[in-house]
């Protein structure tokens, strides 16, 4: 029996739980971008805030889908509670290295980035395991 999740509902996950909102996050920094004094560059090296806040979003997006709240055939709600401490400490660490480093840049945008990269790896070990391992059921 073929599985029953495909690549294309994997694809279908990660363009709704993560591309989508930061499609909206840039045209929102785009439009302040113009709108404000603030550069891109400056708009995008302090958006590690926001992508902490869009990944905490994007959790109970993702534990609604069948496939990820339900991983290696375990229905956890401990890895929830420990996938969201882990963003809530990324958005606590994000406030408080807000401030600019001497490369410029403030090492926010690395937390948020990592906070994101956390959905996302949750979703494709989800997706992969639901791919690959699936029993069928008669």
């Amino acid at each position: 029996m073929p599985p029953t999740v495909s690549i294309r509902d994997l694809a279908v996950a990660v363009v709704a739980t993560l591309l989508l909102p930061l499609t909206v996050l840039a045209l929102d920094y785009f439009i302040r971008a113009k709108i404000q004094i603030s550069t891109w560059n400056e708009l995008i090296a302090h958006s590690g805030p926001d992508c902490c806040v869009l990944s905490l979003g994007a959790t109970g997006a993702i534990f609604v889908d069948p496939n990820v709240s339900t991983i290696a055939g375990i229905k956890s709600p401990l890895f929830i509670i420990l996938l969201i401490l882990f963003l809530i400490f990324m958005r606590v660490a994000c406030i408080s290295k807000s401030v600019p480093t001497q490369q410029g840049a403030p090492p926010s945008l690395k937390y948020g980035v990592c906070s994101l990269l956390a959905i996302f790896f949750v979703m494709i070990i989800s997706y992969g395991y639901d791919m690959h391992i699936k029993v069928p059921h008669p």
